[in-house]
């Protein structure tokens, strides 16, 4: 906000100045009535801040005239006196036209706060345009009555002006010491005042120290020259004050600062004189310095990762692209001679023919959504200018407009063309891998049903019962290990195994080979389809041969039918439990697992406890159960 200060005394204009800069507000000055309408007939302001009592024109005559100007009724008009008091030349202000009548001397902070009070109001509502209430001989008789008795009251005030000055300039004094900022007075070479926040921007601990010394001493040589002549065209009126600048001094301690600075002419001590408001912007320009050190390690990563920048204008269809994109694209600005062109453009220059639709459409979707949320990635052929195909990945994001409309589409392409190669390249090996694979399955396959078949035919040669059932469990086993790799080798996943779809197969095989009539025992096989390792797989396809084969030859004596369930289940604990259970006669009396090895029990405890680490446990009761618990461990992906 700009505002106008008019008063007769340079110390009221000086302290006014100080006071309004300090908080941030641009302030120029007038003498008397006269000369404040002079400054409004050239430049512009948004309020008046004036005494009434001066010479040539005074602040009635100043605020008559304004509010009677239609081109500057809205400017704020605030009386700030000292010499017109009363109830009724508070009226006659309002009457002409005034927005506030403020008595000096106020607190600093409470006229800081009334006038920012003023402004925050004015910037939410339009001032309205006031008109003088009071016109013509009315008003001329109203004034001269006023200014008289002003007159004869101003005798009698100029009797305690000298103490109203010592207080005033004491006020200012106590201003100018606790500013935020820097304030030095530079007057015929030497710095004659400076506060507490210069003293401590200069490096020194009391003013005492730097009165006297010529303040260009503490400018950066860089800066010297310039500073001087500023002083120099300011105090001979040269230049229109203030004058803003950005510079560097060097403290007393020899560290460099940078300073942003307004100085501007004012009398002190009677005498013409240079202030100078200064702020230390070292931090400032640190951060700046660090944000153009990320944009440039930014734009190196961007480089290295082969990334690049682009915009899309929806309702101009017009794309803009930096300098990365084209190093992706195989080419130059100076090539392609914009970095600006068309959708249409952009798509037959650097898209591969085969994927025009689909760019089109992902724009166009884009374009369209009312998502303002909207976000999304896409992968794309390009092709080089000399003919070659590349990848792209290309990740946008969207921009609305106050109706929720797309106004522009931006993101960051990158170039993925050498994952694509070596992706490629691993799908291949793969593929090929899986193939090897299939066949080691198959072959092993038939390796164990070779063998399978070699024991099943020895075993036909051997009269003894004993020795012939050893060669029949050998080839169970076998057997069940070729099942496995059948498994394996009909699944797409060549690694892992349903275990509920392994053990029915299972079942099946024990009946084509165990039972001589279908409908004596039947099998049953429920549970949770669970996903196992090959290496888990194996044991445990020859642990369920076991305890099925045992059901089989021993639970049913003298052909009794009878009944084999097989029941897989998780545990809340994601640990695998498997329960083979019959119906049969169960154990003999004070059976013995660990000591009765002919029911083959023994190796099925081995393979639970020491190859799976897992528990098992047997119980006799209406037939025989067996509950065997596996932890996730050992059947879950180990990667």
């Amino acid at each position: 906000m700009r505002i106008l200060i008019v008063d007769d005394k340079i110390e009221n204009l000086l302290l006014l100045d100080t006071l309004l800069r300090g908080f941030g507000y641009q302030v120029e000055q007038a003498a008397n009535g006269q000369e404040a309408l002079e400054k409004l007939e050239t430049n512009s302001f948004q309020m008046i801040i004036s005494d009434i009592l001066m010479p040539v024109m005074d602040g009635y005559e100043l605020c008559r005239k304004c509010k009677s100007d239609p081109s500057l009724q809205n400017i704020i008009f605030i009386f700030y006196t000292a010499t017109y008091t009363t109830q009724e030349d508070e009226e006659y202000a309002l009457q002409l036209g005034a927005d506030q009548f403020l008595i000096k001397p106020m607190d600093p902070g409470d006229f800081l706060t009334t006038i920012r009070d003023i402004a925050q109001k004015a910037e939410v509502e339009e001032v309205s345009k006031k008109e003088p209430a009071i016109l013509g001989l009315d008003a001329v008789m109203k004034h001269r009555d006023l200014l008289f008795h002003k007159l004869d009251k101003k005798i009698v005030e100029l009797k305690t002006e000298i103490q109203e000055r010592e207080r005033t300039e004491k006020k200012y004094h106590n201003l100018m010491e606790f500013s935020p900022g820097a304030v030095i007075v530079y007057r015929e070479g030497e710095i004659v005042y400076l506060n507490k926040s210069g003293c401590k921007l200069l490096g020194s601990e009391t003013a005492e120290k730097l009165i006297g010394k010529d303040l260009l001493d503490f400018i950066h040589p860089d800066f010297r020259d310039i500073a001087a002549e500023r002083i120099q065209n300011i105090l001979s009126g040269n230049t229109k004050a203030p004058q803003t600048f950005e510079e560097k001094l060097v403290n007393v301690t020899g560290k460099a600062i940078d300073i942003e600075g307004t100085a501007l002419p004012i009398i002190y001590e009677n005498k013409p004189a240079v202030q100078i408001l200064i702020c230390d912007i070292s931090e400032r320009k640190d951060a700046e310095k660090a944000l153009r050190k990320t944009e440039t390690q930014q734009s190196i990563a961007m480089k290295i990762a082969k990334l690049g920048y682009w915009e899309y204008d929806v309702s101009n269809d017009l794309f803009t692209l930096n300098a990365n994109i084209y190093t992706i694209f195989g080419t130059s600005l100076a090539e392609t001679g914009s970095y600006k062109m068309s959708s249409s453009q952009y798509i037959k220059k650097f898209v591969h023919p085969d994927d025009y639709d689909f760019v089109k459409n992902e724009i166009k979707k884009a374009a369209e959504t009312l998502d303002t949320n909207f976000s999304d990635s896409i992968e794309h052929r390009i092709k080089y200018k000399d003919g070659k195909i590349g990848h792209i990945a290309a990740h946008f994001f969207i921009e609305t407009n106050e109706n929720r409309r797309v106004q522009k589409i931006f993101g960051a392409i990158q170039d993925i063309s050498e994952r694509k190669t070596i992706e490629e390249q691993i799908k291949n090996n793969l593929q090929e891998k899986e193939i090897l694979l299939r066949e080691l399955y198959h072959r092993t396959k038939n390796n164990m049903q070779v063998i399978s078949s070699m024991l099943r035919i020895h075993a036909r040669q051997v009269d003894d019962e004993e020795t012939k059932n050893i060669f029949y469990d050998i080839e169970n086993k076998i057997l069940s290990m070729s099942i496995v790799h059948q498994k394996l080798l009909e699944s797409k996943d060549l690694s892992h195994l349903d275990l509920l779809e392994y053990c029915q197969d299972m079942i099946e095989f024990f009946k084509q080979s165990y039972l001589y009539n279908a409908s004596q025992v039947d099998f049953s096989v429920t549970g949770d389809s669970i996903k196992i390792l090959i290496d888990t797989a194996v044991p445990i396809g020859l642990i369920l041969t076991e305890l099925v084969i045992n059901a089989l030859k021993h639970a049913f004596p003298d052909n009794r039918k009878g009944k084999i369930e097989v029941n897989i289940l998780l545990t809340p604990k994601r640990e695998l439990t498997i329960q083979v259970s019959d119906n049969g006669v169960g154990f003999p009396e004070n059976f013995n697992i660990d000591k009765n090895s002919r029911w083959g029990l023994q190796s099925v405890t081995s393979l639970v406890e020491h190859q799976l680490n897992g528990t098992i446990e047997f119980k006799n009761s209406q037939g025989v159960q067996c509950f065997i618990n596996l932890k996730k461990e050992l059947y879950e992906p180990r990667v």
